[in-house]
């Protein structure tokens, strides 16, 4: 647009051909490379700055005398040429700005290492969803009105393809962090910081298990540590993945995916969903199918198997930076082993650095799940906080949840405990009925002595059942306990 100009301030200057368009220059600004962008008016102007050893983001305001000045006497300038206008590729450009009043430099994106400034018409629009604030800090302005931020990296949200620009530009440099909010399936959930490093080297180690970079499908919420690294991988394997939101369906999604090698991470509930459909061979155009975040059904993996998609289960969570385990079997540079209670530790490159302004220190991280390792291959069972004391008596609350899942007359079903003056603690299950079940046969008593006669121990059995018509769930499939527990103390 008239009266727009462009500014690339590197470590030597520079003189570029004459030709017809928009106006650029070349100045030198010591070892920093920026970029400049006047607004048309001339009012302000944004700029992107980097050094050697850290990236910031400033927002200036000036005057348009100053802008055409190249920003004052300090350094050496260029001869100034036209030139048409078209992305340029400035190495060591680090931040993406937002929206800003006037002039906009949007957005920073980086293939094969080599950054670009994209104009914002270029870009996608964002969701409905991500439009909503994200939490993200305003530039030094500071005023409101000024910035629109679409995406974010502390804490991790906001429109995908904006995302992925982020993350684009954040991967090329050493050293970063950011953060990402846990499910709180059992509790407060904690801001949890995770460094560039150990983001990368997950990414890397799945590809390395997979066979190979490919293209992905993001059907999980980006605020989870699942589908950030959908985009990590993507960005690293440098090809855009396709993002189910954009589409009719998952169905219509998987159909638009074109790589090569074609990968998709989903939650138990997803698939369970498309198998009640009958389409799980709708996922056998896939390379491999991760499905984590929750225990997953035994059975839906075998009907999947079936189907012929290459189902993996995944083991992790935020603070190993996803799933760190496949089919039992740890990634690369990632070691597991038990402690006195049975307790899973991990250790290796994909660990968190801490909690929001708590650092964690430590060689080992304890997960707070107990299995068991057989020749190396690790077997979940549970939580160190699902095994709970009814009457004196120990009860594995996944083992009866289990066991009420198995009966004939449920479709799903969730166990948990609540506290109990008399027993010390009151199981309770939340079942959903299946299709034309005879309700009696969900009475508390009825399912006590069906999982009595299957083998499981009384003092196990549920005390209460209430249900259902659906188990609640947290965005990333995990079932929401919290809830399930008020529920249960609940009146009525």
């Amino acid at each position: 647009p008239s009266g727009l100009a462009l500014w690339i301030e590197g470590a030597r200057p520079r003189t570029l051909p004459a030709r017809t368009g928009a106006t650029a220059a070349g100045s030198v600004r010591g070892r920093a490379p920026s970029i400049h962008r006047a607004s048309p008016d001339g009012e302000a102007e944004a700029v992107l700055t980097t050094d050697q050893s850290a990236s910031r983001l400033a927002w200036l305001h000036d005057r348009a005398g100053r802008s055409r000045r190249g920003g004052g006497s300090r350094g050496r300038e260029a001869e100034a040429a036209a030139v048409p206008l078209r992305p340029l590729r400035p190495h060591g450009l680090r931040r993406v700005v937002g929206h800003h009043d006037g002039g906009r430099l949007d957005q920073g994106v980086v293939r094969g290492g080599r950054p670009a400034v994209r104009r914002s018409s270029d870009l996608p629009e964002p969701s409905d969803a991500a439009r909503r604030p994200v939490g993200v800090p305003r530039g030094p302005l500071g005023r409101r009105g000024r910035t629109t931020v679409t995406a974010s990296l502390h804490p991790v949200g906001g429109d995908p393809r904006r995302l992925l620009a982020l993350l684009d530009v954040w991967l090329s440099e050493p050293g970063g962090r950011l953060s990402i909010h846990t499910s709180g399936s059992s509790g407060e959930p904690k801001e949890v910081v995770l460094s560039r490093e150990a983001l990368v080297a997950s990414a890397e180690a799945t590809h390395e298990r997979l066979g190979g970079p490919g293209q992905w499908l993001l059907a999980l919420p980006t605020t989870g540590v699942a589908g950030l690294q959908v985009l990590v991988r993507s960005a690293l394997a440098g090809h855009p993945p396709v993002v189910a939101e954009e589409h009719a369906g998952l169905e219509e999604a998987l159909a638009a995916m074109s790589g090569e090698r074609r990968y998709a991470s989903l939650v138990p509930t997803q698939l369970h969903r498309l198998a009640a459909a009958g389409r799980l061979d709708a996922l056998s155009t896939l390379d491999a199918l991760l499905v984590g975040g929750a225990a997953v059904d035994p059975d839906l993996v075998a009907a999947a198997r079936a189907a012929g998609v290459r189902v993996v289960r995944t083991y992790g969570m935020s603070e190993t930076a996803g799933g760190c385990v496949y089919d039992g079997v740890p990634l690369s540079g990632v070691d597991l082993r038990l402690d006195e209670d049975g307790q899973v530790l991990v250790s290796g490159p994909v660990l968190l650095d801490g909690y929001g302004d708590e650092p964690w220190q430590g060689d080992w991280f304890a997960t707070g799940d107990l299995g068991t390792l057989t020749d190396g291959v690790l077997s979940i069972v549970g939580r160190l906080d699902d095994v709970v004391k009814v009457g004196g008596s120990k009860v594995p609350l996944p083992a009866v949840e289990q066991a009420v899942r198995s009966l004939p007359e449920v479709h799903d079903a969730a166990v948990v405990a609540v506290p109990d003056t008399e027993w010390g603690n009151r199981v309770v299950a939340f079942v959903v009925p299946a299709d034309a079940v005879c309700l009696d046969a969900l009475r508390t008593e009825s399912v006590r002595e069906a999982l009595e006669a299957s083998g499981v121990d009384r003092w196990w059995a549920p005390r209460d059942v209430l249900l259902v018509d659906e188990v609640p769930r947290l965005p990333g499939g995990k079932t929401d306990r919290v809830r399930l527990r008020e529920q249960a103390t609940g009146p009525g």
